[in-house]
């Protein structure tokens, strides 16, 4: 008998759209991810490994990117999950829990992210590891998302199936959103600096971070400070990369990647909402993720005594919705939700 865990359930699943409680076992402690995070490793009754991200209690910072991970799971969700078609390459969006005092995100999360590899690839192994990010790449950019921050813990490598899968969308955001300023080690250095807007090649260049890394000799910065393809003693990495760290407007595009691999399995389309199904039933539910965060307001106060000639009118009770910070900067992508096949729930 496992532990009982309550979520949400995203909208389009039996169920979906209310909270549900399913038995879980633990397979970690909580571990602490300052300053923003702190993340627990499960699986449900059917084996079905999850992850669940909760925001640091009192930071307001932690829920909003909370919030912002939940928004663009739910894109993912209603673009791609249908059966046998919601890719690999990107994490799948289980339930979330914006009600607690701990706001927290449920994904389903494989292999090891390249921070904890320990170890380089093969070349071959590198070849598949390029090929498969590139899709991941792609597929986000059918979206309309780009990812923002693809660092060793965002990005995951299972080597039994030579697959990537991309996770960690809390700093996410919609491709032409003004950019926020994400420094980090494999940050492209307009996205380090906050300039322009949000672009996949943003993280195209991260992503070539990413494939370096995992070489014999590591990512070799060259005089300029930009990571340096030909130090890497491959050769057909350089090939690969070209113009990958060079001005945004010259870089490559995910599916150029591909073709420079010679690989023409570029992953389809995402399914096209819906028609018939009206957005706002969809856009409803982004809004309950936030429903009740904020106190209710006050009644007014009653009103003078009407004259005597006149009965006295009694002040009815009023009550303001809607989420604390207002809508996700993805609520109102809301599109239609194909039924998942996922999680058995009691």
């Amino acid at each position: 008998m496992g532990e009982p865990l309550t979520f949400r359930v995203p909208e389009g699943q039996p169920g979906g759209g209310t909270k549900q409680t399913a038995d879980v076992a633990w397979d970690s402690d909580l571990l602490d991810e300052p300053p923003s995070f702190r993340t627990r490793w499960g699986h449900f009754d059917d084996d079905q490994p999850f992850v669940v991200r909760y925001a640091t209690p009192g930071n307001d910072a932690s829920e909003d990117l909370i919030e912002n991970a939940v928004g663009i799971g739910l894109r993912m969700w209603r673009r791609y999950l249908k059966p046998g078609r919601y890719p690999l390459e990107l994490a799948r969006l289980l339930g979330y829990d914006m009600d607690r005092d701990e706001p927290c995100v449920l994904t389903a999360e494989y292999g090891m992210a390249l921070g904890q590899l320990g170890r380089k690839l093969s070349p071959d192994d590198l070849r598949a590891f390029a090929g498969s990010l590139a899709r991941g790449l792609h597929l986000l950019e059918r979206l309309g998302v780009t990812h923002g921050r693809l660092s060793p813990a965002a990005i995951r490598w299972d080597q039994g199936t030579k697959l990537v899968q991309l996770t960690r969308f809390e700093f996410g955001s919609r491709t032409g959103d003004p950019r926020a300023a994400l420094p980090y080690p494999w940050a492209s250095p307009e996205q380090a600096l906050g300039e322009g807007l949000a672009s996949p090649k943003g993280d195209i260049f991260s992503a070539g971070c990413a494939i370096l890394s995992l070489t014999a000799r590591g990512l070799v910065r060259g005089p300029d400070g930009l990571p340096d393809p030909a130090a890497t003693d491959l050769p057909w990495l350089p090939g690969l990369l070209a113009g990958v760290f060079g001005p945004e407007g010259q870089r490559p595009s995910a599916a150029q990647l591909l073709a420079r691999l010679g690989r023409s399995d570029l992953p389809p389309d995402p399914p096209e909402r819906d028609p018939e199904l009206a957005l706002e039933t969809f856009r409803r539910e982004f809004d309950e993720l936030v429903r009740g965060k904020q106190p209710a307001a006050p009644k007014p106060p009653s009103p003078p005594p009407p004259p005597p000639s006149k009965p006295a009118r009694e002040p009815g009770p009023t009550r303001r919705w809607g989420g604390g910070r207002g809508r996700s900067l993805f609520a109102d992508l809301a599109e239609s939700s194909p039924w998942f096949p996922g999680v058995a729930l009691s």
